[in-house]
């Protein structure tokens, strides 16, 4: 059996599969179809009794995931501690804001795309369980949360950082059943923040495009393609560097299917649409061996690093004498300029992903909009006053 993401996404026969390079490691697929991730384990020997503990559904983890999460729990088993008896007394602990985000990283984040888990963990490992650890999750009020949240000094970390805990609060009172009552972080007054209002000029664009042919050779072949894809199809950042030669693109029907994504648990697989351009971008990338991604890494058979075209994309302003614009300004561009070419509102959402066409007029289509109707509006005006 093909035992890799694809073949197992192939994969339809009902029954258990094991993972030939990971002990205990179980894809279960029923006769419905569904198919979910479960790890096996004795504690004490083969006399004793199997225990299956389920990980999460084969849809939200990818087998690399579900791997790394078996062989965490074998060590916890060679240690001597039972992995559900563990995840039990998480819940038990659940009375404090510390063992909450234990249940949470258990039971929520595994789910949850790499880069909402890794945002996710840091606001609980730099702000909420140094603030927050001790105090009881069923009696945590509204005036402690806020007293937490004013003592942040960085305010958008701040808002983030509640925006966590919020969302742990939820799921202690609706899914858990670990607290009743109202979630107090609802009405905690949040930071003010000022909206991005940025967009990307043509001659930006430009000096941008000649910046990524001028650091050529200075910098990885990669990341500079990286960024004139993300500029390209306004894919978000890590959709674009996860895309995969072995499964994901359909180069020939200029399409991409992204798996793993910001907004997977409410809508599915995303359809990243790939331009001309875009096309031949990928069809040019040399492939790495032993590497299945378009943009590799470092690391072996991983992909290049958010922080890693981070570099690049500074170095890329810099060169085109470019300041204050992030690489997810690009997603604006798209916006306005779907707009500004009458591209139906619903289309516009779906390039770039959004399930909501409302998300995509309210946060990214703004910027130019209110800048031409302006001038529109000031143009009679001027007129009359012998502008």
């Amino acid at each position: 059996m093909d035992y890799t993401q694809r073949g197992l996404e192939r994969l339809v026969t009902p029954g258990n599969h094991w993972d030939p390079a990971t002990p205990g490691l179980v894809l279960r697929i029923r006769k419905s179809g569904s198919k979910t991730w479960s790890f096996v384990y004795r504690m004490g020997g083969r006399a004793s009794k199997k225990q299956w503990l389920k990980l999460g559904d084969f849809s939200t983890l990818p087998l690399n995931r579900a791997q790394k999460r078996a062989r965490d729990l074998r060590v916890q088993v060679e240690n001597g501690t039972d992995p559900k008896k563990a995840i039990e007394e998480a819940a038990n602990e659940g009375l404090t804001i510390d063992g909450l985000a234990k249940k949470f990283r258990l039971e929520y984040l595994p789910g949850k795309s790499a880069s909402t888990q890794e945002g996710y963990g840091s606001a609980l490992d730099k702000y909420i369980l140094p603030g927050l650890g001790k105090l009881g999750a069923k009696s945590i009020t509204r005036d402690q949360i806020g007293k937490w949240h004013k003592k942040i000094e960085k305010p958008i970390a701040a808002n983030r950082a509640l925006a966590v805990l919020s969302c742990m609060m939820t799921l202690a009172i609706e899914e858990w059943e670990i607290r009743v009552g109202v979630n107090p972080c609802l009405n905690v007054q949040r930071n003010p923040e000022n909206p991005r209002l940025r967009d990307i000029t043509k001659a930006e664009l430009a000096a941008i495009g000649q910046a990524c042919k001028d650091l050529t050779g200075e910098h990885s072949l990669y990341a500079l393609a990286a960024i004139r894809m993300v500029l390209l199809c306004w894919g978000r950042v890590s959709e674009v560097l996860g895309l995969r030669r072995d499964r994901d693109t359909f180069l020939d029907e200029g399409y991409a299917m992204i798996r793993i994504h910001k907004t997977r648990a409410t809508s599915g697989d995303k359809r990243l649409e790939l331009p001309p351009p875009a096309v031949k971008i990928l069809q040019s990338l040399p492939k790495e061996k032993d590497n299945p991604y378009y943009f590799p890494g470092r690391a072996k058979g991983e992909s290049l690093t958010r922080n890693g075209l981070h570099k690049t994309w500074q170095a890329v302003c810099e060169k085109a004498g470019i300041k204050d614009l992030h690489l997810h300004d690009s997603r604006s561009l798209a916006a306005s300029e779907a707009e500004a070419q009458g591209v139906n509102p619903k289309t516009g959402a779906a390039l770039l992903g959004h399930k909501d066409a409302r998300t995509t007029a309210k946060h990214y289509a703004k910027v130019r909009k209110a800048r031409d109707a302006a001038a529109a509006v000031s143009a009679p005006i001027a007129e009359a006053m012998g502008e």
